[in-house]
């Protein structure tokens, strides 16, 4: 039977596959002391070895045979090898109706463990909102983030108080919308990159370089961030974040925007259409033009480009 957290013994993890992500998480659960790190399993003895290195925990290994067995498996492979990896851990003996095995994809559901399931094991899946691009800057940062989790009643028995211990806020997620959740956090986090990209596109072919447009954008979007976040978390606040043309109903100055563009940067014209179309319907709830102005910006956006 799988020890629990306040057990003398610390419940034993194995890492497969040490990405930013793995080897981030298998760092701080060392040093915090939940688990006993035991072993970090990757694809090559290099990567396997540098990942124990920067963990200064566990065995480093680069062949699934030489494993033994955990109470814990966490897999850290790409969202498109976790099934095989987990049927590996199977096939290998290493997986029983004590073992728990999750993964923190943001895409896939913990149906994705099938195997492990299939051999009692106790699945789950947690998802960490946070971006581990730099693993060093992750250690410091990834308190204070939030994790979504689905998955058997006892592995969240172990994971949440894991993941807790970190000094994460734990939200529970319905398994069967997770694509669709994952895809509210693309919108927010992958296209806010594409979003910005286009800003500066937009202000380098006005003249101004992207350094200058960088520093001119930070404040300008960290209180926009600001003012919508807050309007969500607090009923009370004024719900009028949404500033600008469209949320004043000014037609004639969204019809030059958007004829620039299509003359000088086509490629992001049907972009500033479908995102306009949103936020008509913000400003629309938010009564900040009339009917009547946001019905001819409407029209602007469903109408095709000359020469299209």
């Amino acid at each position: 039977m799988t020890k629990t957290a306040t057990s003398i013994t610390k419940p034993t993890l194995s890492i497969i596959g040490a990405g930013k992500l793995g080897k981030t998480l298998a760092r701080l659960w060392s040093e915090q002391g939940f688990f006993t790190l035991t072993q970090i399993l990757t694809r090559h003895r290099q990567s396997a070895d540098a990942a124990r290195d920067f963990v200064g925990a566990g065995e480093a290994h680069w062949q699934i045979e030489t494993l033994q067995k955990s109470d814990v498996y966490l897999i850290a492979t790409p969202d498109q090898d976790i099934q095989t990896s987990t049927q590996s851990l199977a096939d290998a003996g290493l997986l029983s109706a004590d073992s728990i095995v999750f993964h923190c994809s943001g895409a896939l559901s913990s149906q994705a463990l099938a195997p492990a399931e299939a051999m009692g094991a106790s699945t789950a899946s947690v998802h960490p909102v946070h971006s581990f691009a730099q693993p060093k800057q992750s250690l410091q940062q990834f308190s204070g983030s939030t994790c979504t989790y689905e998955g058997s009643s006892r592995a969240l028995k172990l994971l949440i108080p894991a993941f807790s211990a970190l000094g994460t806020t734990m939200l529970s997620v319905n398994r069967d919308n997770k694509t669709l959740y994952h895809a509210g956090s693309v919108f927010a986090c992958n296209y806010l990159v594409s979003l910005i990209e286009v800003s500066l596109n937009c202000f380098e072919a006005a003249g101004i370089n992207k350094s200058d447009a960088a520093k001119l954008l930070e404040p300008l979007m960290s209180g926009t961030l600001s003012n919508v976040l807050n309007a969500q978390s607090d009923e009370a606040l004024e719900s009028q974040y949404l500033t600008g043309p469209i949320a004043r109903g000014e037609q004639d100055i969204v019809a030059k925007q958007l004829a620039s563009l299509e003359q000088q940067l086509p490629q992001h014209s049907s972009l500033y259409k479908e995102l306009g179309k949103v936020a008509v319907k913000v400003a629309q709830d938010q009564n900040s033009a009339s009917h009547e102005q946001l019905e001819a910006i409407t029209r602007l956006f469903n109408t095709t480009a000359p020469g299209s």
